[in-house]
């Protein structure tokens, strides 16, 4: 289970029973079996990863991410700083305070916040308070946080260096070349842009990633749309079947290109907004796009 979300670059888990479903679709288990490679085997971690958004990974990837989303690559814009309503020094010293107060043991919000938050600001102790995450997500992209098991209707937080069997420290450089590696294994083709929108569009770091990529990279063109793949896909193939579950997660890309297509025939007017064809010619030269998805297990 755990080499399957590693695979697909982790299981988004904004809602646990969403994630729950994806993991499902590509392996035979239960929730159950989640929940226990989750709390028990610790072989899968909960924690806010690309965009911000909560993922379920492969424990043993988080280390790898946390160095590519860490301070030298996610730089924290002057507009959120002001949102927050502190410096960027007074953040950073939080992330420090919540990366000490956590520990092996689950904490929960309540408890992480009366050790956090003393001597704080009303303000501040409201941002630790929110369920979306505010002053936790920059901690935890930077490995010093993640989620522990519920205690009842309360969320926990753990030290994942501390929860987690094993962790090593990665090189930052290395780490987000790493990155853009495996997910053009598992989504290539794609271009940088399309790295970027997966990832998070935090500047600078797509066009690292593609330069140090720039010797692996193979440009191809699929059905006139410009992508690129890796140059030897030969580690990808050996995987078998189960590796190419992973391209159930292009149905975000395709129904990009599906919606981008459907807009140009609206505007063409050659479909109604339902989608149904209307009995209008279309130049020969113009392409219908379809769309397939494959599943296997």
């Amino acid at each position: 289970m755990a080499s399957v979300v590693g695979e697909i670059g982790g299981a988004q888990a904004q809602l646990m029973s969403a994630a729950e479903l994806q993991i499902a679709a590509r392996v035979d288990c239960t929730v159950a079996d989640v929940r226990h490679a989750l709390w028990k085997e610790k072989t899968l971690v909960k924690t806010w990863l690309m965009r911000g958004t909560l993922h379920l990974t492969r424990a043993d990837d988080l280390p790898l991410y946390a160095a590519a989303m860490g301070k030298r690559w996610i730089h924290v814009r002057p507009s959120w700083l002001k949102f927050m309503q502190v410096t960027e020094a007074e953040l950073w010293k939080i992330v420090e305070e919540i990366g000490a107060a956590v520990n092996g043991t689950p904490m929960t919000r309540e408890e992480l916040i009366a050790v956090v938050g003393k001597g704080k600001s009303a303000r501040v102790r409201e941002l630790l308070k929110s369920g979306w995450g505010g002053m936790l997500k920059p901690a935890a992209r930077n490995g010093q946080l993640c989620f522990g098991p519920n205690r009842g209707q309360s969320v926990t937080f753990v030290s994942p260096q501390r929860w987690l069997p094993r962790w090593r420290e990665v090189d930052p450089e290395e780490a987000i070349v790493e990155m853009a590696r495996r997910y053009l294994r598992s989504y290539g083709p794609a271009t940088k842009s399309d790295f970027a929108r997966w990832w998070g569009a935090w500047p600078g770091v797509a066009n690292a990633a593609w330069s140090g990529l720039a010797k692996e990279l193979v440009p191809v063109s699929v059905e006139g749309v410009r992508g690129e793949i890796l140059a030897r896909r030969s580690d990808v193939d050996a995987r078998g079947p189960r590796q190419h579950a992973a391209h159930l997660d292009r149905a975000v890309s395709e129904a990009r290109a599906e919606c981008h297509a459907r807009g140009q025939a609206l505007r063409r007017g050659a479909c109604s907004r339902d989608g149904a064809q209307r009995d209008r010619p279309q130049p020969a030269r113009e392409i219908v796009l379809t769309t397939r998805r494959f599943a296997s297990r």
